[in-house]
């Protein structure tokens, strides 16, 4: 398939994402504003780095057409979730993916999203109303994909308590062809995570790294294995 082809069918994809969103109230220039940052990402003129660092693409964040715009261009590249000018305590996350008999898996897909320093998933409240509202809607999310070792890296905000005694959690889906692996990741040094949490954590199958940073600036490396 030619580049123009594929560009063509990216754009008509793209047509009818917006049309679906603009049946959710999406503001009538909406459309020519995606298909504009489709073409810019197509050209190299933008990377989804970028667009989610850019407080002015912020409101469209909750949109399944923008949303899909980051997934289809994602990169295997350290990727920053938030704007520079977004509150919180700036967090360096990476790890490596690996294949069930250790082998780095390569060009994998990972979505990644999450509350921010307050807790919330949307500009306006903790949770975002609707079936599956958080998980597809959250402000704070992003696209990136493994290298050639399985390698990944990403830098956000902590995030904020969902409640009292609930660890904080980075929400993290994994899509390598026809596996696929739901996890969290959560952080040790996490006030709320005590040796009986951490172990039922753990047990449950979610990742639990120590700082290797400073308190500062806290780094966390992640080991996760395929199913």
């Amino acid at each position: 398939m030619t580049d123009s082809i594929k560009q063509h069918a990216s754009l008509l994809l793209l047509l009818c994402l917006a049309a679906f969103s603009a049946q959710a109230s999406t503001p009538p220039d909406t459309t020519q504003q995606l298909l504009q940052l489709e073409r810019q990402l197509s050209k190299g003129e933008k990377w989804t780095g970028s667009i989610l660092t850019d407080t002015n693409w912020m409101p469209l964040h909750h949109l399944y057409s923008f949303r899909s715009l980051i997934r289809q261009h994602a990169k295997a590249a350290k990727l920053r979730l938030v704007p520079y000018s977004e509150p919180g305590v700036l967090l360096r996350i990476d790890g490596y993916l690996l294949q069930p008999d250790g082998e780095p898996a390569a060009n994998a897909l990972l979505y990644v999203y999450q509350r921010d320093y307050q807790g919330w998933f949307g500009d306006a409240g903790a949770d975002i109303p609707g079936p599956e509202g958080n998980r597809q809607h959250a402000r704070l999310f992003g696209y990136l994909k493994t290298d050639t070792n399985g390698y990944f890296a990403f830098e956000t905000v902590r995030p904020g308590l969902e409640e009292q005694g609930v660890p904080q959690r980075i929400y993290c889906e994994i899509y390598a062809g026809e596996k696929t692996l739901r996890t969290e990741l959560l952080f040790k040094d996490d006030l709320e995570l005590n040796p009986e949490s951490t172990f039922w954590a753990i047990q449950q199958g979610l990742q639990v790294a120590p700082n290797f940073g400073i308190r500062q600036q806290p780094q966390y490396t992640y080991r996760l294995m395929l199913p």
